[in-house]
């Protein structure tokens, strides 16, 4: 909301992803190369899924946003697009060309909640903060947490 704040730009929030899982996500190309943690920079445009050479960035555009509410109406009329789906970047993509659209770095660690086994961590990791006397218990579900894939 700060950054909505300060520019007046709608927003989305993006995070580095490893270069072996850029053409399953949303990328963003970026004016500059690098982006401070929580800085926001104009984006010149949203990539749909690209492959590692097509790619502008390793940034990877997450699905927190503060935007202009008449996104809705660009998207009415969208054509479906990769996978013969209507994209929200397609229409992230037009409200870019209209108003602008700023992507804001953060360094949460994010989760691709379409793994089941990566839900069934982040429930684990909620029960390892409820369960914290138990020392022995939360070790063993933080070492199995490691091993799930993060998008960074």
């Amino acid at each position: 909301m700060k950054a909505w704040n300060n520019t007046g730009m709608s927003q989305v929030m993006v995070e580095q992803v490893d270069s072996k899982s850029i053409e399953n996500y949303d990328i963003v190309d970026l004016s500059v190369k690098k982006i401070n943690i929580f800085g926001t920079i104009p984006s010149r445009g949203l990539i749909e899924k690209p492959s590692l050479q097509d790619a502008p960035s390793d940034l990877t555009v997450l699905r927190h946003y503060v935007l202009l509410p008449y996104l809705f109406g660009l998207c009415e009329n969208l054509e479906p697009g990769v996978g013969g789906e209507v994209q929200l970047t397609d229409g992230l993509s037009k409200l870019l060309i209209l108003e602008g659209l700023n992507a804001l770095k953060t360094d949460a660690d994010i989760y691709d909640c379409g793994i089941k086994l990566v839900i069934l961590v982040q429930i684990l990791q909620l029960v390892c903060g409820i369960l914290n006397k138990d020392q022995l218990y939360v070790h063993y579900l933080i070492n199995l947490s490691t091993k799930v894939p993060r998008i960074r």
